[in-house]
């Protein structure tokens, strides 16, 4: 009797389908033409925002600042002109022919401009974006990027192909410009990159699946072009490439991983990155093909439907209460923190596009495949379905179509709900009301609105050769193809380093040393930072290599369960990067080297400011040296060497000024030069006041020696960066200055009132750093417990509930930042200390001449006169050359 329950189940869903449907119907009839002058008003030379941009330049938004992104990216330029060349080639517009051309001969242009990633020969062609003018973007970016090259030659090869394999623009134009992006992909696959979210360094889902498709693509257009030799490449690597891609499958949570070898990022997998995947590697020829990811596979589909899921409840505001079986708003991944971590435009209408090429395919199947591995998704619509074949006279096929299209309309038609005025469609909308953030008129999302409504249109691309492949049985793991001799493959490694350091590289043959530590090859570093070599290696054969970097870990590129090299201390050193798990890992200033990452969400306020409460907190830090300094040179004649006093405070003004620059960043050299380094250099000068004879004259050996001290811990910790050394280093330092404190106090020449006041404020400043590092220390061990609450407080899940955030989820996400108490308690502690042991170091041969003065409830001292030597007359004559009477003389 099933038989009842669809029939029930079909008129439900013609019942709910059709109101939606014409709404959708409208909603894609006006925002088509809007989305399509969207497209074109971002491409140079003639779009109306394309902010001066060279011809045939796409720019991904016109956006000029938070976030700036008037630059050219190799992957949205070559999906956007993907959608154009389809247009064009489907004759739905044939006004496109000289933008496709613009844009042909400015990546030809692009492809010869070297950068960091390095020239065209050298690793050039894996760079990320570029100036809207053509050239280097050459600020700190994730790079390489190497699915860019790959999906620009599948847009030029499409193109080529409508053109035909004899024509003289395909022949002379595309298929140079072509086979350098494809070399680059059979020769680079197999190396690691960034994600196309620009913040995983490893191997990604999309970046395989694309770069696959290109070679599969690339080896047909190579044998079109007579060259035999690059066709058999590429088909061999292309193998290669399909084999890799069966790896990032999870079989036991039915989805694809978005990211392998992602070194210390740890996430879920679960990323629109997969769903992505599927829409740009259709191929309307290949059925519900699983190896290749065809959007109705099995596999495509349970995928499809563990990332959606990820999104339900109440990750997003807007998502709350919503059906489990209704469309919801889909963002990147749900550990995302960019911009607070909204859902996109282009990753919603994208979980719409994969079902419309579902329909598709069913529809020219004339079948529905289910498997044990979809059968949940297909249970979201028909609780009562087994797993079968479906044909398309069944009622269940009727049934399961029209729930499909349903569930797919849904997801265009929240974009509809969320849309921008006037149609527009920005990058991100907010997950707490639906309102557009993040940059405006983003290109991509206008691109994605468009393949999505083409796709429900059953307007659909060309076949690129994925039918029928299988995956091979065994696979290797790159290089440039078989055969016998040696293929020259340059390595390219992007790397900062420190003055006088290089970069090196060992492997398993002989033209790599063998491994040999004494004989690993050093990288040229013409193109800094990028460092490379070329070597002659013997074709067909499995290599395996390391970057070898002085004061950082090494990098492998083919081999992920590679053994540690047999290398003296001194030249490995085992110290990454660190990001806290679902953390941004770059930013304005560029990607996060830090060895640190505080228990702090990054760029919550601005992506100028890695950790906003670490970086703000050191302001007063700097306000409160430069307070003691400014009173040290009033008040302290300068017969007494008040320099010598002033310099302390100065330095705590230094200390918070490079904590600020450290926190803001997350970079290594600001977290070692100026964050950990001065406070080494700081403590010194204290060392220096305490210990030098109270006349200021000092002798040379004093001086000599405690300038050792800074010199020797800085030569030590560069060689050995590790931050433990830098803290037993300062606890040392800190210990004898307590030392020699102790046996001032117990000075019998002191006055028993100054001796109070000193030892007052020495002691609460030594007690706010023993506070402050029992706050700092629990902010590191419930960290999780920490940023659960703030989330939860911030989202409404507890306490007061807004639409907004509320005052108590603001108060807590500020006051419960520890690490930013750490530097408001030692920068006072460090004032409190400072102006005791310079009144204690005064009072010495002066005992009544300064007093402790502490405004502000006594919280902030400093060091000020006696009131009877302010006036004139004394004033006069402290100020000569030397101070010739003591105050009882006086």
């Amino acid at each position: 009797m099933h038989w009842i329950s669809y029939l029930s189940l079909f008129s439900t869903a013609l019942a709910l389908v059709h109101p939606r449907q014409s709404t959708v119907d409208s909603f894609i009839a006006s925002e088509s033409p809007i989305a399509k002058a969207g497209v074109l008003a971002n491409i140079g030379p003639n779009g109306s925002k394309d902010q001066g941009a060279a011809s045939g330049v796409v720019i991904a938004s016109p956006s000029t600042s938070s976030p700036d992104y008037v630059y050219a990216w190799t992957r949205d330029s070559s999906l956007v002109f993907k959608l154009l060349v389809d247009q064009y080639i489907g004759g739905r517009d044939t006004t496109l022919q000289t933008q496709i051309q613009n844009w042909v001969a400015s990546q030809g242009r692009l492809q010869q401009v070297s950068n960091p990633s390095g020239t065209v020969s050298t690793g050039g062609l894996g760079e990320p974006k570029f100036n809207i003018d053509e050239s280097a973007f050459t600020g700190a970016w994730g790079r390489p990027q190497r699915d860019g090259p790959a999906l620009r030659a599948t847009t030029m090869m499409t193109y080529g192909t409508y053109l035909g394999a004899s024509n003289s623009y395909t022949t002379g134009t595309i298929w140079p410009y072509v086979k350098l992006d494809l070399d680059y992909v059979a020769n680079n696959w197999n190396n690691t990159g960034f994600d196309l979210w620009e913040e995983v360094s490893g191997s990604s889902f999309f970046t395989i699946a694309v770069q696959h498709r290109s070679l599969r693509q690339g080896a047909a257009f190579a044998t079109a072009q007579g060259d035999s030799t690059r066709a058999t490449t590429y088909t061999t690597q292309a193998a290669n490439l399909l084999c890799f891609l069966q790896t990032f499958w999870n079989p036991t949570s039915n989805f694809a991983s978005a990211n392998v070898n992602g070194g210390s990022v740890v996430r879920s997998g679960l990323d629109a990155n997969t769903i992505l995947t599927s829409i740009h590697t259709f191929d309307p020829a290949a059925g519900c093909d699983a190896v290749t990811f065809q959007p109705c596979s099995d596999a495509a589909l349970a995928n499809h439907k563990a990332v959606v899921d990820s999104f339900r409840g109440s990750l997003y505001t807007i998502n709350s209460g919503i059906a489990s079986s209704a469309a919801v708003a889909v963002g990147r991944y749900k550990e995302d923190s960019y911009y607070s971590g909204n859902p996109w435009y282009l990753c919603t209408l994208a979980a719409a596009e994969q079902l419309y090429d579902a329909l598709y395919q069913w529809n020219k199947l004339g079948q529905i495949p289910v498997t044990t591995k979809s059968l949940a998704f297909f249970q979201q619509f028909s609780s009562s379905i087994a797993a079968g074949n479906y044909s398309s006279s069944s009622t269940e096929y009727s049934t399961i179509t029209a729930a499909v299209k349903t569930y797919a309309d849904g997801f265009i038609a929240i974009v509809q709900k969320y849309i921008g005025t006037n149609g527009a469609l920005a990058e991100q909308f907010s997950k707490s009301n639906g309102s557009p953030t993040s940059a405006a008129d983003l290109t991509w999302s206008y691109a994605a609105a468009l393949t999505a409504f083409e796709a429900r249109s059953a307007n659909v691309p060309g076949s690129w050769g994925a039918s029928g492949l299988t995956v091979p049985s065994t696979c290797q793991r790159g290089g440039s193809g078989g055969g016998s001799g040696t293929v020259a493959v340059t390595f390219v490694e992007t790397a900062t380093t420190v003055y006088g350091e290089n970069i090196y590289i060992a492997g398993s043959v002989d033209a790599l040393s063998n491994w040999s530590p004494d004989n690993a090859l050093l990288l040229s570093s013409t193109n800094y930072p990028n460092w490379s070599i070329t070597v002659n290696l013997p074709a067909g054969t499995a290599v395996q290599y390391k970057f070898i970097q002085p004061l950082k870990h090494f990098r492998h590129s083919l081999l992920p369960d590679f053994q540690l090299l047999s290398m003296s201390e001194h030249v490995i050193r085992a110290l990454e990067a660190v990001h806290r798990s679902g953390q941004k890992a770059y930013g304005f200033w560029g990607n996060h080297t830090a060895t640190i990452d505080w228990c702090e969400d990054n760029y919550t306020h601005t992506q100028y400011i890695a950790e906003w409460y670490n970086t703000v907190s050191n302001i007063p830090f700097i306000a409160l040296g430069l307070y003691g300094a400014y009173y040290s040179l009033v008040e302290i004649p300068s017969a007494m060497h008040r320099w010598r006093f002033a310099a302390p405070h100065f330095g705590i003004a230094c200390v918070g000024l490079g904590s600020f620059i450290f926190h803001a960043t997350l970079n290594w050299y600001a977290q070692v030069l100026l964050d950990e380094m001065p406070m080494i250099y700081v403590s010194s000068m204290v060392l220096y006041l305490v210990f030098a004879p109270t006349d200021g004259s000092g002798s040379l050996k004093l001086k000599i020696g405690i300038a050792s001290v800074p010199l020797t811990i800085t030569v030590v910790y560069l060689k050995f960066p590790y931050p433990v050394i830098h803290q037993l280093c300062f606890a040392g330092i800190m210990l004898s200055i307590g030392y020699r404190l102790v046996g001032l106090i117990r000075n019998p020449k002191h006055n028993p009132g100054a001796i109070f006041d000193a030892k007052y404020y020495i002691i609460t400043g030594a007690f706010m750093f023993i506070l402050a590092f029992g706050i700092w220390n629990i902010d590191n061990t419930f960290c999780d417990f920490w940023t659960m609450v703030r989330t939860r407080l911030w989202k409404g899940e507890v306490g007061p509930s807004f639409s907004t955030p509320s005052l108590s989820a603001a108060l807590v996400g500020a006051v419960t930042q520890g690490h930013a108490w750490w530097h408001l308690l030692t920068g006072l502690g460090c004032a409190r200390i400072a102006a005791g042991a310079s009144y204690l170091m005064l009072t010495t041969s002066h005992p009544d001449m300064f007093v402790l003065y502490h405004p502000m409830i006594g919280i902030v001292p400093s060091v000020r006169r006696s009131p009877e030597f302010e006036r004139p007359e004394a004033e006069e004559y402290l100020l000569g050359d030397r101070l010739i009477i003591s105050v009882q003389e006086y």
